[in-house]
């Protein structure tokens, strides 16, 4: 039996209600859903509905079962979320047999490489490394699998993720993301062009002598120098 797991926005009445509909429908087919509050159940796909912070809980629900993700607009952006309650029925069924194209995302992962410990911080987007003291800036070493790349001050940096998909995989259709991996970046990669990550520094008094792309894979560290 397919499975679809829900991630539904509860303060928005109209994504309570499409929902409530699109899982009556699966139902009927004899499709199992569940609804994913906080835990995290195995499906074989995930449907967010409500706008793109939803989505994004969504997309993390996905990356943790390596199922794909496919949010349903019911929000006043949409940026992410692409597709209309009224189209998400048949869609989520082609995905569920196979016939409904799936782009893989990259996805970055902050871990504390020192200092005062923190849990691991995933996201889809971008990830920010801030300064505490607000008068001056900070001083950051950039570094990937233990190669330097650059040094540079500023407010901070952002390491950000393609928001365009990859290789599409599948016939018919866009279900939405396949998250994987474990990658850093900045600014707005799609501007860019490409599927590597990006890194930017915010607010720097001088253009940094590195900047931009990223590899795919290894590890990228960000680290105050010496």
């Amino acid at each position: 039996m397919s499975s679809v797991g829900f991630v539904i926005h509860e303060g928005r009445p109209a994504a309570v209600d499409a929902a409530h509909d699109l899982r009556a429908s699966l139902e009927r087919d004899g499709i199992s859903c569940v609804e994913l509050r906080g835990g995290v159940d195995v499906v074989d796909l995930v449907v967010a509905v409500g706008g793109d912070g939803t989505f994004l809980r969504g997309a993390y629900v996905a990356a943790q079962t390596g199922s794909p993700v496919l949010g349903v607009k019911v929000g006043r952006l949409g940026f992410l979320t692409e597709v209309e309650p009224a189209e998400a029925a048949p869609l989520i069924r082609e995905a569920l047999e196979g016939r409904a194209t799936i782009e893989e995302r990259l996805a970055v992962v902050a871990e504390p490489g020192g200092g005062d410990p923190f849990p691991p911080q995933w996201a889809m987007n971008e990830i920010m490394v801030e300064k505490r003291a607000r008068h001056r800036l900070i001083r950051l070493q950039v570094a990937v699998d233990g190669e330097y790349v650059t040094t540079f001050s500023a407010d901070g940096v952002i390491v950000a993720t393609p928001t365009e998909g990859g290789e599409p995989r599948g016939r018919r259709g866009r279900a939405g993301a396949g998250l994987r991996g474990r990658t850093r970046d900045t600014g707005d990669p799609r501007r860019h062009g490409g599927q590597d990550p990006r890194l930017e520094p915010t607010r720097p008094p001088r253009p940094p002598g590195r900047r931009g792309g990223l590899p795919h894979e290894g590890a990228r560290q960000v680290r105050p120098p010496g």
